[in-house]
């Protein structure tokens, strides 16, 4: 008893000091340690544990796989619009070729109303241009028309083609395509009639009045009358 109580004040002091012990940071996920009681009282007195013994098995850095970034997407481009069809410069009024005047206003020339009604774009200057024009003359004006082109076909009678640079002309109307074509009419039909085609243009001038038409898809003459599709 009396060995007894040095003993016990010996482990009390031993229990009330503290001792920091710095920790070992392991990164490895297997830490296998094999831990056992302290043999004598000095190893007790030292430490609670011993290590008897110990590992640490470490393991190579895992490769970091790169971030795989998504493929940019194309861009849709919208498609190129189409070239727009230069329109053709006005045509200027047109000017009369004959010397002698127009009838005049009021003034009896003798001719029935439907006479002067096929001869109006006769007499005052008028101007018609197309891509395609056909020219139905009556028979009574066919040897007064004046065709000429790149080419001009005149192996039918009563059916001439221009071709390239095509230009009719009869008294006071001027009739231009890139491909006319001249018809001669029965003489019970009689008449005058023009049809035109593609990127119309008209002009006639009728004493100091000028009536003009820009651009149309086609125009229907018949003596007088105009008709025109925009």
């Amino acid at each position: 008893m009396r060995h007894l109580l040095p003993l016990l004040a010996l482990l009390a002091s031993g229990c009330a000091s503290q001792r920091e012990v710095g920790l070992s940071r392991v990164t490895s996920e297997d830490v296998r340690i094999e831990v056992g009681a302290a043999a004598d009282d000095e190893d007790r007195l030292a430490s609670h544990w011993k290590v008897i013994q110990g590992t640490f098995d470490t393991e190579p850095a895992r490769p970091v796989r790169p971030v795989r970034k998504p493929a940019p997407r194309p861009v849709r481009r919208p498609p190129p619009r189409p070239a727009a069809v230069p329109s053709r410069p006005k045509i200027p009024a047109p000017t009369r070729r004959a010397a002698k005047p127009a009838r005049e206003r009021g003034k009896k020339t003798g001719k029935t109303v439907e006479q002067l009604a096929r001869d109006h774009f006769l007499d005052f200057p008028t101007r018609v241009v197309a891509r395609r024009i056909t020219f139905y003359c009556p028979s009574i004006y066919a040897s007064e028309v004046r065709l000429t082109g790149d080419s001009v076909d005149r192996s039918r009678p009563r059916s001439h083609r221009a071709d390239g640079n095509a230009r009719l002309i009869l008294r006071e109307l001027t009739l231009e395509a890139e491909r006319l074509t001249f018809k001669v009419r029965n003489p019970d039909d009689k008449d005058l009639q023009i049809t035109a085609r593609g990127n119309v243009q008209f002009a006639s001038r009728v004493r100091q009045n000028v009536h003009r038409e820009e651009g149309l898809k086609s125009l229907l003459i018949t003596n007088d009358q105009t008709v025109p599709l925009r």
